[in-house]
């Protein structure tokens, strides 16, 4: 995967990526495994995603539940399906 993004960064908190997310300034957001990701970071984040037609799932694609370890946020489904490739390779 890193050889494909363009580039990897986390610009503040996880609640702030979900917003610029749920806005359009980005097209995905994935955590995966992260132990220090907590329900107050990502459940505002979360809402936001949904309401503006985004998804909000697991990695795995199943239905994304509080509490988790792993997230994955994008614009449209056209992109987690992406995501799940690259991460199969």
């Amino acid at each position: 995967m890193h050889q494909i993004a363009l580039q990897q960064r986390v610009f503040g908190g996880t609640a702030i990526v979900m917003a610029y997310l749920a806005a359009g300034r980005y097209d995905l957001f994935y955590v995966a495994g992260h132990g220090r990701m907590g329900a107050w970071d990502i459940a505002a984040g979360a809402i936001l995603i949904q309401e503006a037609g985004g998804s909000v799932t697991k990695v795995d694609g199943a239905p994304f539940r509080l509490p988790s370890n792993q997230i994955a946020c994008t614009a449209d489904p056209a992109t987690l399906d992406e995501l799940r490739a690259l991460l199969a390779e």
